[in-house]
């Protein structure tokens, strides 16, 4: 019986996040991505049943990963504003979106949506998952007597569309490359005075 690490589940994640990112979805194969782990495709199938559960592991692990130095920024000492705290999470969080590989990723899903059930795993493991954590942090304002009693799910879904709202589109259809970082900064001081607007607890 194969004994199963969490070192070598982490190196097969390693692996695919470049042979998606380099040949996309579709062309990947277990193949390719046993050659890059420098395994076997029976020690990917130890782990992981198919290309798509590969690829949620992927999704899910630069959420958690990549993504938490981001979350940490909501985290910081309740005394610093909560303009700032949001201001400084909005910026970063809206650079990492606009990755060139997380756009490809989402491209990725695109594709494929009609022939598997990708999308929504990939919502889940991605986007849902975002939404959980801002949720968390909303439910702690709220309690903190911060923010005002609100649906948190649905307010961190609305905070995360102000962030996309301006840029997103025009990435993930090819119509921009990049953004000086003057103008993400407007954008997310933009979307966080209308959240605040909203949400925010009169002092």
């Amino acid at each position: 019986m194969r004994v199963k690490t969490q070192a070598r589940r982490d190196a097969i994640v390693e692996a695919a996040k470049y042979v998606f990112r380099e040949y996309g979805f579709e062309v990947a194969s277990m193949d390719m991505i046993a050659k890059e782990f420098g395994g076997s495709k029976a020690t990917l199938y130890n782990y992981f049943k198919s290309k798509d559960e590969i690829f949620f592991a992927v999704v899910k692990d630069t959420v958690e990963t990549d993504f938490e130095p981001v979350f940490q920024l909501l985290k910081q000492d309740d005394e610093l504003p909560i303009s700032s705290r949001l201001t400084q999470f909005g910026s970063e969080f809206l650079k990492m979106t606009l990755d060139s590989s997380v756009i490809a990723a989402r491209r990725m899903v695109l594709a494929e949506i009609q022939r598997s059930d990708i999308g929504r795993l990939f919502y889940e493991n991605g986007p849902g998952l975002v939404i959980q954590l801002i949720a968390e942090f909303l439910e702690h304002e709220i309690s903190a007597g911060r923010f005002v009693s609100c649906d948190t799910n649905l307010a961190a879904k609305q905070f995360k569309a102000l962030l996309n709202a301006e840029l997103h589109e025009l990435y993930q259809f090819g119509c921009i490359e990049n953004v000086e970082k003057a103008c993400i900064d407007d954008v997310v001081t933009r979307a966080i005075e209308a959240f605040l607007t909203i949400y925010k607890k009169p002092n």
